[in-house]
């Protein structure tokens, strides 16, 4: 028999004493196992209580920023309520993210990515895979940025910090940063005679640094002019960043958030030329197809092909009847 071999070898290189009696049947089962079979079999003698607090250690060393860790454990917690007392099978797992196929793909998704890495460390495989739409940017007109600016530099209750609202849509045009990392930014993070920014600990934990064009920096220079590199640049929090917007792009009449300004930040740089590869590195994108979103959204070539539609009909005179194919109209346009 293989195990019998097994134990001759293992006794044979010193790894089993003389006597196997002196072991319990467990422990020898255990020492003949791999490493990844004494894991799997450790866990699964875990309650569903310890076994999802044993991964709770897991995730918070993995992630990096508090909202996905909530979202990590919200949808944990649902699952364990889920199982009840039943073990963890990717049987009952593709049963409870079968709840959610009602749902926009982009959750169903969100709980496939939860779930996926929880079963790879359980030694369980989930083969489900979610394919997301394709979606493109929504397009933020500059007219509409205008008015939002224009609302804010109205506001008779404003007055006295108007100046900084304005800088704040002002560099998030032009530089495209998110919310969190405008409002983490500080004094001392603006070199203008450089002619740079740098971003600490964005999105992913991640640094960057981003060019001041000379139109940011000369709204930029007075406003620092008297203040301490390690103070807050706006003294504002993400939060109160989405409050500003919503109220004052109510006031203005337009559908802005913080993010359009991004995305008019990144399909800017498209329109005008800028290479892709630039502008994945400004958008700080970690793959080139995120980016491609913008790419699709302002593709100069695409437009240049379907003008080429009206260019044909100013050269052609003559329209056709479509309830009498072959019959020719005046056109009348």
């Amino acid at each position: 028999m293989v195990v019998s071999s097994n134990l001759t070898a293992a006794t044979r290189v010193g790894l089993l004493p003389d006597s196997l009696e002196e072991l319990s049947v467990r422990e020898l089962l255990m020492m003949l196992l791999g490493e990844d079979m004494r894991r799997k079999l450790m866990l699964r003698q875990l309650t569903n209580q310890n076994l999802f607090a044993l991964y709770d250690s897991e995730i918070v060393c993995r992630h990096r920023s508090a909202k996905g860790l909530y979202e990590d454990r919200r949808i944990l917690k649902h699952f364990a309520e889920f199982l009840g007392q039943y073990p963890p099978s990717p049987e009952l797992g593709k049963s409870f993210l079968a709840k959610f196929a009602h749902r926009k793909t982009a959750t169903l998704a969100r709980y496939v990515a939860v779930l996926k890495p929880f079963f790879d460390w359980y030694g369980e495989k989930l083969n489900m895979k979610v394919r997301l739409p394709r979606q493109l940017p929504p397009y933020t007109e500059e007219a509409d940025i205008n008015a939002l600016i224009k609302a804010i530099e109205g506001k008779a209750t404003h007055k006295g910090i108007a100046g900084r609202d304005c800088l704040l849509i002002h560099l998030a045009v032009n530089t495209g940063l998110r919310r969190t990392e405008l409002a983490n930014l500080k004094v001392g993070d603006i070199h203008l005679e450089q002619g740079y920014l740098s971003i600490k600990a964005g999105k992913g934990e991640k640094d960057g640094i981003i060019p001041l064009n000379d139109t940011i920096a000369t709204l930029l220079r007075p406003y620092i002019k008297n203040m301490k590199p390690e103070q807050s640049l706006f003294g504002i929090k993400p939060t109160t960043i989405s409050g500003k917007f919503e109220r004052f792009s109510k006031k203005a009449g337009v559908d802005l958030h913080c993010h359009s300004l991004r995305h008019h930040f990144g399909t800017q740089l498209v329109e005008k030329g800028a290479n892709p590869e630039a502008v994945r590195q400004l958008m700080r994108h970690s793959r080139m197809d995120t980016t491609q979103r913008y790419l699709s959204l302002a593709d100069k070539g695409l437009r240049e092909a379907i003008e080429l539609l009206d260019k044909e009909k100013a050269e052609e005179p003559w329209g056709y009847d479509p309830l009498h194919p072959g019959r020719k109209l005046p056109r009348t346009y």
